[in-house]
Parts: C-alpha cells; structure tokens; sequence
C-alpha cells in the first residue's frame, strides 16, 4: 500500500529514536523543491544571463510527439544495446513532463493535457516492462525516473499505477556494492521509502548515501582528492562527476533534519572538488585523461558543464566557502580572453596523474602502474584506448585543441607516449582493464612545480620517461627505450586539431611547412606551442586531414566518415630498437621569433640514462634516481639519494627546499637519506666534515594511502 492510500499521520520509533511522519514529508517537500525550482542551479544563472532559462520546451515537444499509446516512435523499444540503452529515455522524457507539469514557472504548470500524457506514458512502461541486458539502467536508471515522477505527480496519478510502479520497477533497487553505484541504489530505495512512508528504509538508505561520504583507499574519494572505481582507477569525469552531482545534491536535500550531512562530510566533498575535481577543466572543457570511458562527441564540454552547474549547489550547502565555489563557476563561463587564474601543479600520487596549470595552458599526465588501471571498456565504450594511460600528455590552450578528434585519431600516437606501431587492430580491453609492468610510476610536486616519471612496460616495450613541469616550460626526456619485437617504435609529441600554419624549422634556420620526414629539425610550431627538439631525432611532422568515424570508438556511435585537419610530430625510434632516448621541450605561449632566436627556455638536460634522469635551471632541479645514486647540478650541490626515488631542489638564497617522492609507494621503504655536498643545518641532517657532505633523513608519508605522495623539508647553507 502506498502512501497516497491514507492520510492519517503516524508516529513510528526507529533504534529509539521518535521519527514522525512530518519529518517524512519534510524531506519530500526538500526533494520535490530540488527537483522542482533548482534554486541552487539558479546561482549559475545569476552570473550567466545568457543561460536558457526555459527549462520547459523539451517537455512540450516530447508531449505533442507522444503516440496514442503513450510511447514514442523515435525509441527504439527493441534495442538491446547495453551502454546509452534508448528505451531508458522513455522515463527519463516522463520525469521531464512531471518538472513541466508541477512548476509554477511552467506554462505547462497544472495542464491536464500535460497530465494525461504522463499518465499514459507511465502505464504504457508498465504494460510492457522494459528490461535492458546493462543491470544499471534495471536497478538505477529506470527507477531513478520513475521514482523522480511519482514524488512530484504521484498524487496525480492512479493508485494502482503508484503501486505497480515501485513493485515492479523501483523494488530492482536494493542498496549494495560501493562508491556511486550504492549512492545511486541507495537514492532510489531513499525515494521508494518516501513513496511507501517507510520511514525504517528512508533511514537505512539515508544513512547508505552518507557512508559513502567518506576517504578511502576503496572505491570512492582517494586521499588525494581524486576519485576511484571500477577498481582503482581514475573517474573524475565517470563515476566521481555523478559523485559530486549526486552528493551536492542530497547535502541540499537532506539538511536540516536527522540526516544532515555533519561538517566533517561537508568538508570531505569541499575538498573532493576544489582540491580535486576543478583541477581537470580547462576553458570548458574537462581534460580527456579525466573522462574515463566516455569519449562521446562533445563529452569533454558536457562534462565540464555540468561541473559548472554543481559548484552552485554544493555551494548552497556550504555557504562559508561559497566564494571559492563560485570562483570556479565564473572561471568555467569566462570567454578564454582573461587569464586562468587558478594555477598550480598537482600529481595525484593515488592514479598516477599529475596536472600543471599556468595562467594560459594547461597540461596533463596519465599513466598506470600495478596500482593503478590505465582504462577500461565496457557497454562496447572505449573501443580503442588502449595508450589512454601509457604516458598521454594533452596540452591545452583554447581547450578546443582535441575537440571531438576521438574518431580520427591515431591511437597508437596519442601525445606522450611511446609506443609499438603495427597495422593490426588494437587489442581490445575489458571492464578490467589494463596496468604498467613497471612499479616505478609517479611524481614528485611543491604545488608550484614538478617531475612525473614512468617506467613504461607493457607488450615487450621499455622505456624510462620523465616529465619536468618548471614555470612555462615542460621537458619531456626519454632514455632506455627498447624492445626484442620486430616493430617500429615512435614516440609522439602531439597529435592535435590543426590550429592555423604548422611550421618547421631545420637546423639552418630555414622554415618548412607541411608533411616532411627531418632527421635533425631544430624546433616545430604549431597553435602557438613551440616544441623544441634538444637531441639527433628522426623525426615526422603532418599538418593533414585524417578520416575515421565514431562507431571505430564506441559502438553506438555513427557509421558516417569523419574526416578533420590534425597536426602530429612524432619521434622515430626505428625497428627494434635498442636502448634509444628522446628529449624535447614544450614551450606553449612561445613566439617563432623567440625560437628564431634560439631561445628555448631556461630548463638543461644533465642526465638521461636507465639509472638518472636530471634537469636544472638558474635556480631548480629536478631528479630521477631509478637506482640509487648520485648527480652533480651545476650551481648546485652535488645531490646523492639511497633509493630509488624522486628529489627536486629549489634554491632561495642560501635555503634549500626539498621535495621527495618514493613512486612505487612501496610499504617497506619509510624514509630516504639525502645526501648535499657542503654543510648544511636543518631537521635530521648530519654533517660529517671529512668529506663535506650533509645527510638528511627525510620521512616519507606512511599514513593510509599516502605513500607515494611527496614529503617537504628545507635545509640551510651554512658557510
């Protein structure tokens, strides 16, 4: 019996506690005002007025085209396909009219024509019950909408449908496995309680939702801010954007009663998206690494909007921090002609990704490791992204330069890795997914600055590659690139929308544009990035039109060509090659007149061998140590570490500040010894005055899921 059936007030004792049929319907009351006039959402509006503000057209469209028994003709009712399964739309176009019918601001507000069609609709799902062969849209999906519909018309509708609507579609929902999937099962036996005045499932389920605010090293927040499923694997723009919309929701939903989330949670998911999600959006596009599987045409954008659009609510629910909230939302509609003001560098030690953001660029890193997952594909999604995380490296200026290029691209050249090529198909990955044969993967940051190393091993291929991210300048270095494979091997520096002229220019200064193989060109540019090559490279550059379609990268995509300009310089590395290396610079914002100049930035190439990779400029560096060693930086001291780990050293003055990372996160190994040449004081450094030499022991982080990420000391020179 559902509640429309009665309207006496009950009073029902809960684990000893007095929880009144009025506290029920003020949570209904609170879901139906969330659904309903989106006040929160409402802020983003206030500062976008060019923002549609009818949120009600799609429903008359979807009423007029509704057949004479409640479907539509544009559904197709038999499909079986398991990811963006189209009969699922049919609800999802019910709960549109139900918003359409309830809201005051609707002309559509009351109409009885509006009415009937949901009620036909309704019963027409039922008469048929749909079933998809993906359990998602049976058990979340499907009862979401519907439960969506009954809180808002329920009173409207027949109590028979009421009742055979949560017994045959919403009861699939029961609360179980972790992370968002049990958030989404739990809102939806939450909603089945509030529907059957269940006040003993309402708290059970609002209780669910809560535990899953939560750090963890499981599935769910990492404790660096970014966030797992499916494993540990990255799911910013997945699984972690429905946790963030999901989770500023019911924050707004559940307030002021018995299952208000406490200040510890609302801290937890302040952190989650200032610290972690907003890191991935660059002029309104969410970083490709961050999407997941769900590479769709315009999902970066979509993906990016709807962050946008939950910075609002969870500001509603945090109202102290609303200004911080806010400076996001206005930083996602400003126009790309003021400068990015959030700026930093970040290595998410929990999914061996790093980010470095500066006023105009921004650039990414995506690795694995046994750790971590690379990618995954499921629900025939994600066909061909098999290098997603072998090293991809996006650079950003506009955030247009990899706009929908998924189906054109070739994805055994995505920027920044190196890879085996072959003109066979691309192995093909599973929910699994796929990891790194090498522990050695990571990065050591200051917030400011940073290195990313991986120990690249997977299908016979070895490489030592290492990102140097100081200021505006990224130095990529390779070394030690080798396989026993009878396969061409290449390493490529970008493969981007073209953006205008792609120029080349040759050790002798003069330009080449267009398609040409170089054996020793100086510098490339393109779209206002120059990349400057610092050793003898074969090297290949294109600026032509590629083809491919959409079906090549999930399956329920178009069969229709696709063709775009792209822009790609690569690096040819040869058949089978044998301990081969690359180093080359990305300069974005530099001028082809700077690099006619033979500036290429401050960062020098010290090392790039199997053992130590370094860099240095006037008043940094940075270091590999893939074994332990030592490494002389000029003006600097002589810098020696006793395990394999990562050092970068800035130098103010006659301070030294020092940041270390153990990658491999390794549970055995809790400190390094540092050793500087000279004498120097600080925290755990002893002098030892026969050799000039000052060791430090520096801890590493052992809490729960910290290792990996980076430790700070400073030390002083003393003279």
């Amino acid at each position: 019996m559902t509640k429309f059936a009665f309207s006496v007030c009950l009073l029902i004792v809960i684990t000893g506690t007095t929880f009144a049929a009025d506290d029920l319907a003020q949570l209904e009351r609170q879901l139906k005002e969330y659904l309903l006039t989106n006040k929160y959402s409402n802020l983003f509006d206030t500062i976008n007025p060019e923002h549609d503000s009818d949120k009600f057209l799609k429903a008359g469209r979807f009423m007029k085209s509704m057949q004479s028994d409640g479907s539509w003709k544009s559904i197709d009712y038999t499909s079986k396909r398991r990811g963006g399964w189209p009969v699922n739309g049919h609800m999802s176009r019910v709960t549109t009219m139900a918003k359409a019918y309830c809201s005051r601001n609707s002309k559509y507000s009351q109409s009885s024509e509006m009415l009937g069609a949901i009620r036909k609709a309704l019963q027409f799902w039922l008469e048929n019950d749909f079933v998809s062969p993906n359990w998602w849209h049976n058990q979340i999906g499907v009862p979401r909408e519907v439960g969506r519909t009954l809180i808002l018309v329920g009173d409207r509708v027949p109590e028979e449908v009421v009742e055979r609507s949560i017994e045959m579609v919403m009861a699939r929902a029961r609360i179980r496995m972790t992370g968002q999937n049990r958030i989404w099962l739990a809102g939806n036996v939450f909603m089945r309680g509030l529907l059957t005045d269940d006040a003993e499932l309402v708290t059970k389920a609002a209780n669910a939702i809560a535990a899953e605010v939560r750090v963890t090293t499981a599935e769910g927040v990492q404790p660096d801010w970014s966030f797992h499923q499916h494993g540990p694997q990255l799911q910013f723009g997945n699984y972690g954007l429905s946790y963030a919309n999901d989770c500023a929701m019911w924050a707004n939903i559940l307030r002021g009663t018995r299952f208000a989330f406490d200040d510890a949670k609302i801290e937890i998911l302040r952190n989650y998206l200032l610290n972690g999600q907003q890191w991935v959006v660059w002029n309104r596009s969410m970083d490709i690494s961050a999407c997941g599987r769900q590479l769709f045409p315009g999902q970066p954008r979509k993906k990016a909007r709807l962050l946008a659009e939950i910075f609002p609510v969870m500001a509603a629910a945090d109202k102290e921090h609303m200004a911080e909230y806010m400076a996001f939302t206005r930083r996602y509609l400003d126009d790309g002609t003021t400068e990015n003001a959030f700026t930093g560098h970040k290595h998410f030690w929990r999914s061996d990704f790093t980010v470095h953001r500066r006023p105009d660029f921004y650039c990414s890193v995506k690795m694995c490791s046994p750790r971590v997952i690379g990618a995954e594909s499921g629900n025939s999604e994600n066909l061909l992204g098999y290098h997603l995380a072998d090293g991809a490296t996006y650079i950003y200026r506009n955030g247009d330069e990899y706009r929908d290029i998924f189906p054109v691209w070739d994805w055994r050249k995505l920027p920044g890795t190196t890879c085996l090529q072959s003109d066979e198909p691309l192995p093909q990955l599973s929910w699994s997914g796929y990891h790194n044969g090498s522990d050695f993967v990571g990065g050591v940051s200051d917030g400011n600055n940073g290195v990313t190393v991986m120990d690249y091993d997977r299908d016979g291929l070895r490489a030592k590659k290492v990102w140097f991210f100081h200021g505006d300048e990224i130095l990529c270095l390779g070394a030690g690139i080798s396989t026993d494979k009878d396969q061409y091997v290449v390493t490529t520096i970008d493969q981007c929308l073209l953006n205008g002229e792609a120029v080349v220019y040759g050790r002798d200064g003069s330009p080449m544009v267009g398609k040409h193989i170089l054996g020793r060109p100086a510098w490339m540019w393109h779209n206002r990035i120059g990349y400057a090559l610092l050793e003898n490279s074969g090297v290949y550059v294109s600026a032509d039109k590629q083809t491919g379609k959409w079906s090549s990268v999930y399956s329920a995509g178009s069969d229709k060509q696709v063709s775009k300009e792209v822009f790609r310089a690569q690096i040819e590395h040869g058949k089978a090659p044998q301990n081969a290396s690359y180093a080359y610079k990305i300069l974005p914002g530099v001028k082809p007149s700077t690099l006619l100049k033979g500036k290429i930035g401050e960062l020098q190439v010290i090392a790039n061998t199997e053992n130590i990779q370094a860099a240095t400029c006037d008043d940094w560096a940075g270091i590999i140590f893939h074994k332990a060693g030592s490494v002389k930086i000029p003006e600097s001291p002589h810098t020696a570490l006793d395990k394999p780990g990562l050092v970068m050293l800035e130098r103010k003055g006659d301070t030294v500040n020092i940041s270390v990372a153990e990658p491999t996160a390794n549970k055995d190994i809790d400190s390094f010894k540092l050793t500087l040449s000279g004498k120097f004081e600080g925290e755990n450094c002893t002098y030892d005055g026969e050799n000039d030499v000052t060791s430090c022991l520096i801890e590493l982080p052992t809490g729960k899921g910290q290792r990996g990420g980076s430790t700070f000391v400073s030390v002083k020179k003393l003279n």
